[in-house]
């Protein structure tokens, strides 16, 4: 169909390029409307003159609302658009534009707003990293002031006390020394604090247990007045490892729990934290608490890996402390193991001759005792001896030095020796005013004077301990089991059984109580097992052998030798030999020769009873 012409209003034909069905779409809407209202057949309905058909025409033609639609907002704004397209576009255009830069204004605020809450958080965090390194700084130059003033004190020790090369003691010139930090009143208080703890722990290492108190007790006030978390830190742990030594232990673990508390997480408290932990280590074990004793060391060992600036002293130290650690702890292969790691870096240090040296060999020698290597024990305690010795006279050696070397020489059967530093360690305790010490000290000379037949003395000095016991440790403590233990023994040897009968169970009920002394447990039955020997009572006896082998064994590694072991099985073999057991009671003297022979000597009584044992019941079976 071809497009229609019409009559434009200037009279000429137009093409409006428009087909039926476009034109009729275009017509309807308002147009429609205006016809069927004209159109109505209620003539109420129809418009009500040709002049208000004619107007609505108009408003249809100028694009404007019509009588005949209903009239609504939405039509009147769209007949509005229609007719302003142009500005109502234009309109929009300004109105997105508003929008989008309204939009845009919020974005960047926003933006500036995160960019300016982030410029804040980095000014904080550098703010922070400058305290924190100001910190670092003036801690820094606290500790080389603090390592100044000891250089300066070491400095008098080594030269200035003696200008005129006059020879003086260490006790001396430590006495001189704390007697100068007392007066130096222009130092700082920090480092004065800190000087009185160096000059405390060389009391100590003197076994100047009193002086170190005194010393120690005065840096601990002086600290409690300083803001500097680690004097005040080093102060509270020192204190508490010399008090550990005295009946006021419950303060100690209350000094170190204070000083553990008073460091900071920070990386450069590490060495004070590792300090303090050691103390602890020595409190607990101290204290009968010996797993804790176990932990706080492994805990300084495991900081050894945060230390900033590593070094071969501190390695060794923390491991010389985990060593005696396990000792006390019973675990004599573990302790022995950590002794041998600890010389080793003490050799390679060139400190194989010094004082720790002599600690170590004296700790690592009473772990071997207590494995029953008696001889080995007695090397390393001579070597510790030898260390510490500044004369022929030993006045130097400590109290407990020379206790540890005269039990095992009494052991030994070297009872002269024995006695000798058995009576100088004793003095020289209670003149430190170690009680321990003093206490130990006084159960060794009473086995000694009982070997020797003096059973007045030996019985005297038993009457002697048990009031300090008493004074030092709770009432079920290990301790009274070992003076229980001695006092049978003395009586045994007095011939009056049943007192030692009596004593022996008792003291074995003490150890079976403490769980902490069990490992000690086997002495004692093979000490009840002897004298039910003599009370011939050999079934009971045999019992107590059997028993006292089967502990010892889970301590003894498969091919080492032990005096535990010999005296056990030589035990045991008297106690067959009398029930006429001969073929297990040869076995059982073979065997306790074999252990004495290196552990006590071939020479030693045990081991030549033991091999004349062995050779009569040989006998006894050939026959």
């Amino acid at each position: 169909m071809p497009p229609s012409r019409v009559v434009g209003a200037n009279g000429k034909a137009s093409h409006r390029g428009k087909t039926h069905r476009n034109l009729e779409r275009q017509l309807r809407g308002d147009l429609d409307t205006i016809v069927l209202k004209a159109l109505k057949k209620n003539p109420a309905e129809r418009y009500a003159t040709a002049d208000a058909l004619a107007q609505d025409l108009r408003h249809y033609l100028n694009g404007e609302p019509v009588d005949a639609r209903p009239d609504s907002i939405v039509y009147r704004g769209a007949k509005f658009v229609r007719r302003n397209r142009t500005a109502v576009a234009l309109s929009a255009l300004v109105v997105v534009a508003m929008v989008a830069g309204l939009a845009g204004t919020i974005t960047q605020a926003g933006r500036a707003t995160r960019q300016a809450a982030s410029a804040e958080e980095q000014r904080d965090r550098a703010d922070q990293q400058a305290h924190a390194a100001n910190e670092q700084r003036d801690f820094a130059l606290r500790q080389l002031s603090r390592a100044e003033a000891i250089n300066d004190l070491n400095g008098f020790l080594l030269s200035d006390a003696a200008p005129s090369g006059k020879p003086f003691t260490v006790g001396e010139l430590l006495a001189r020394a704390e007697d100068i930090v007392e007066r130096q009143h222009s130092e700082s208080d920090t480092n004065r604090a800190e000087m009185l703890v160096a000059i405390g722990r060389q009391y100590q290492v003197l076994d100047e247990d009193a002086r170190a108190r005194k010393v120690l007790g005065r840096a601990y006030e002086i600290s409690r007045k300083q803001n500097e978390p680690s004097t005040r830190a080093r102060a509270a742990c020192a204190l508490a490892s010399a008090l550990s030594h005295t009946p006021e232990w419950g303060r100690s673990e209350n000094l170190v729990s204070e000083g553990l508390g008073e460091l900071p997480e920070e990386p450069q408290f590490v060495l004070v934290r590792i300090f303090c932990l050691l103390r602890g280590s020595e409190v607990a074990r101290n204290g009968g608490a010996e797993q804790e004793g176990v932990a706080r060391a492994e805990a300084a060992r495991q900081l050894l890996d945060h230390v900033r600036f590593p070094s071969q002293l501190l390695d060794m130290r923390v491991w010389l402390n985990v060593a005696e650690s396990y000792r006390v702890a019973g675990r004599y292969g573990d302790s022995i193991t950590a002794f041998e790691g600890a010389h080793a870096r003490l050799n390679a240090l060139g400190r194989a001759t010094t004082e720790t040296a002599s600690t170590l060999f004296n700790n690592w020698g009473l772990s071997l005792d207590l494995m029953g290597q008696t001889r080995r024990a007695e090397e390393l305690f001579r070597a510790a001896m030898r260390n510490s010795s500044t004369d022929p006279t030993e006045n130097s050696v400590s109290p407990m030095l020379m206790t540890n070397l005269a039990r095992v020489l009494n052991e030994l059967d070297q009872s002269v020796e024995a006695k000798d530093y058995a009576e100088r360690g004793y003095a020289k305790a209670l003149r430190a005013g170690d009680e321990i010490i003093v206490y130990q000290s006084q159960l060794v000379r009473a086995a000694i004077y009982r070997k020797a037949g003096d059973f007045a003395r030996a019985a005297t000095m038993l009457r002697e301990v048990e009031p300090r016991l008493r004074s030092m440790l709770p009432v079920g403590h290990a301790g009274f089991g070992g003076l229980a233990s001695q006092k049978a023994l003395l009586a045994q040897a007095q011939g009056d059984f049943p007192a030692a009968i009596e004593l022996a169970d008792q003291a074995i009920a003490i150890i079976e109580s403490d769980k902490r002394a069990s490992r000690l447990l086997h002495t004692y039955l093979t000490r009840r097992a002897d004298l039910k020997i003599d009370m011939q009572r050999y079934a009971e006896a045999r019992i107590d052998a059997d028993r006292a082998l089967d502990l010892v064994g889970k301590n003894v590694s498969q091919g080492n030798r032990s005096t535990d072991l010999g005296v056990a099985y030589l035990s045991l073999g008297r106690a067959l030999h009398a029930q006429q057991g001969y073929q297990q009671a040869w076995e059982a003297f073979v065997s306790a020769a074999e252990h004495l022979r290196p552990s006590l000597g071939p020479d030693h009584r045990k081991t030549r009873e033991a091999e004349r044992l062995a050779a009569e019941v040989l006998v006894s079976i050939s026959k």
